[in-house]
């Protein structure tokens, strides 16, 4: 049989890693910002001649894979986006107007040819994906902790 105080002992130890690794979860602020950039950066790119066009994109995915290493270097883990829960919340919405931007920038320049539309959409992302990033974090730490993350943005 197990013993009542063991297991409560157990439990409150359990509790405590979760938020010791809710507090390592904490981004720093220059990587909400790095990941604006990159959605940014992507959502920018078809403003830049073809093979330019390329360019930006190989880099940008270039730096999530370094991003995803850093983050695992730093924590052990990397929190995928698309995982269940009320950060899914902010990852498919953001995903949604990621494309809509990238799309409607895209098209703005090719079919009414607004050359500086995809710097608008690419500007425009850099401020939510940052904003985007900084709620994903905290909801995701208040899961964590099992405290409310209160209003999403």
């Amino acid at each position: 049989m197990i013993n009542a105080e063991l297991a409560v002992k157990a439990l409150e130890n359990a509790r405590a890693v979760q938020v010791g690794v809710a507090e390592r979860a904490r981004c720093p602020p220059h990587m909400h910002l790095a990941f604006g950039l990159l959605l940014g950066a992507l959502d920018a790119s078809p403003a830049a001649p073809v093979p330019y066009e390329l360019a930006i994109l190989a880099v940008a995915m270039g730096c999530v894979a370094l991003m995803i290493r850093w983050q695992r270097r730093r924590l052990g883990f990397f929190v995928n986006g698309y995982r269940k829960g009320r950060t899914l919340m902010v990852t498919l919405p953001l995903l949604a107007l990621t494309e809509a931007l990238l799309f409607g920038g895209m098209w703005l320049k090719y079919a009414r040819h607004l050359d500086w539309a995809p710097l608008v959409s690419g500007a425009v992302m850099v401020v939510v994906g940052a904003a985007a990033s900084y709620a994903f974090g905290r909801i995701y730490r208040a899961e964590l902790t099992g405290k409310a993350a209160g209003a999403v943005l």
